[in-house]
């Protein structure tokens, strides 16, 4: 592929996941997709597939369980809510999609979540986006806040990192 094409396509895929993270309540199917893109359906599929090694309705779904498992974890929101924040028509729906990943019922993951799972969500997505979409920033990107002295409260994490998400409830619970 030309590097003309190669960065055309970068760029578009960047509009494509940005999409995607703003609308995730939203109809995200393959034809709004493709659409993003400014390409045909059938080379949307493809394109996404091979740049990312999962197809975008797989992309969009392990979304979609990210931020439902976020907000399960560290909100009080309602699971029906949650569910029609994360793109879900109905709970019984989420509940069946949350299960079959997560193992456990969305209310079983509030009250004990199995962050192995999680962590699994988390890097899958990770290196999906890796894959096909660098970042490159630019002086220009960085803006300087200056803000009035807050003070701030801290709670130190000690060992496995895959034990952060804990560390991290037990913060919001003090709070």
């Amino acid at each position: 592929m030309l590097e003309r094409t190669s960065t055309s396509y970068q760029r578009r895929f960047q509009r494509v996941l940005d999409h995607i993270g703003q609308n995730l309540d939203g109809e995200l199917n393959l034809r709004a997709l493709s659409q993003v893109a400014a390409f045909s359906e059938f080379h949307f599929h493809r394109q996404f597939s091979a740049w990312f090694g999962i197809s975008a309705s797989r992309f969009v779904k392990l979304k979609r369980l990210n931020l439902a498992a976020h907000q399960l974890a560290y909100r009080d929101s309602r699971i029906i809510d949650i569910a029609l924040n994360c793109g879900y028509e109905n709970p019984e729906a989420f509940s069946r999609v949350f299960k079959g990943f997560f193992s456990q019922t969305p209310s079983e993951f509030r009250k004990a979540p199995n962050w192995a799972s999680w962590l699994v969500l988390k890097n899958t997505l990770s290196e999906q986006r890796i894959i096909g979409v660098e970042h490159n920033y630019n002086n220009d990107d960085v803006e300087i806040v200056t803000f009035p002295e807050t003070r701030i409260a801290v709670l130190a994490h000690m060992g496995d990192p895959k034990r952060i998400p804990e560390t991290v409830r037990k913060f919001i619970t003090w709070r």
